[in-house]
């Protein structure tokens, strides 16, 4: 069985680029690697696809379908075998470290990271061995990018989401808020103008937003404007305060230097 799992390890490390996982404490997120996999991170598919679904480092999600070759298919089934269930380690017989001696039974230095590092490097080489060394410097860096692509794709690389992006996502939805009660109210003044409008067949559709606000909705946006906009003018207020404070110490001092030199 130990023999099995070093196997199949080995194998979806370098062909799959997974890092070998270690342990963590109880604080830190609940992020795996190959060896720490547990039963209900894979899902298998007749004749022989897997399904990983887990998170990596970093909190970045692994999702990917991919065809195995039969006999690591079969390992997994065995490795899922009851008496296992979800919770489960999925190689319950193998750690980093178990992993990585074996490795350097073979080679001093190897581990399970040299064939992340190495599967990176090549595929990065492959691509640019593609890039034909003609065209501008840009193109190039746009090539350069492409290739780089590749790697990351392979080694799951992903841009995490930053702090400010969900407050900012906030800011945006509020102010698409804010616009929609303005153009509701633009539509409201023009209907009190002109009440035929709403009656006519060809505006019907255009004067439907009227009715996509309840008037408690429209209010509490309405109120969050004029807080927002009551806000940035007190801060600004507060700014210009400053400045003329900064103003007067400097032109104070000036006059306090004046009468000094008149004094001498």
């Amino acid at each position: 069985m130990i023999d099995r799992q070093i196997a199949v390890a080995t194998y979806l490390i370098d062909v799959f680029a997974l890092r070998a996982g270690g342990e963590k404490s109880d604080e830190e997120a609940d992020t795996v690697g190959c060896c720490s996999l547990r039963y209900e991170h894979i899902f298998l598919k007749k004749p022989n696809k897997v399904v990983f679904d887990f998170l990596g480092k970093d909190s970045i999600r692994f999702y990917q379908e991919v065809e195995v070759d039969k006999q690591v298919f079969k390992n997994l089934r065995i490795f899922k075998k009851p008496p296992k269930k979800p919770g489960d380690d999925l190689f319950d017989r193998l750690d980093p470290s178990i992993l990585n001696k074996y490795f350097q039974s073979y080679l001093t230095g190897l581990t399970a990271k040299v064939f992340r590092t190495y599967n990176a490097s090549k595929v990065m080489q492959e691509q640019l061995n593609l890039i034909p060394n003609e065209g501008t410097v840009n193109e190039k860096v746009v090539k350069f990018n492409a290739a780089n692509r590749a790697v990351a794709i392979l080694c799951n690389h992903q841009r995490t989401v930053s702090k400010a992006h969900e407050s900012g996502v906030q800011k945006i939805s509020e102010k698409i808020e804010e616009m929609v009660v303005q153009r509701i109210r633009l539509k409201r003044m023009m209907c009190q103008l002109d009440e035929k409008l709403k009656r006519k067949k060809a505006k019907k559709e255009y004067f439907a937003e009227l009715k996509s606000m309840t008037k408690k909705q429209e209010v509490d946006i309405v109120k969050r404007a004029i807080s927002k906009e009551h806000e940035r003018i007190m801060a600004r207020f507060k700014r210009d305060q400053e400045k003329l404070k900064t103003a007067g110490g400097e032109i104070g001092s000036e006059n306090q230097q004046h009468d000094l030199t008149e004094t001498r």
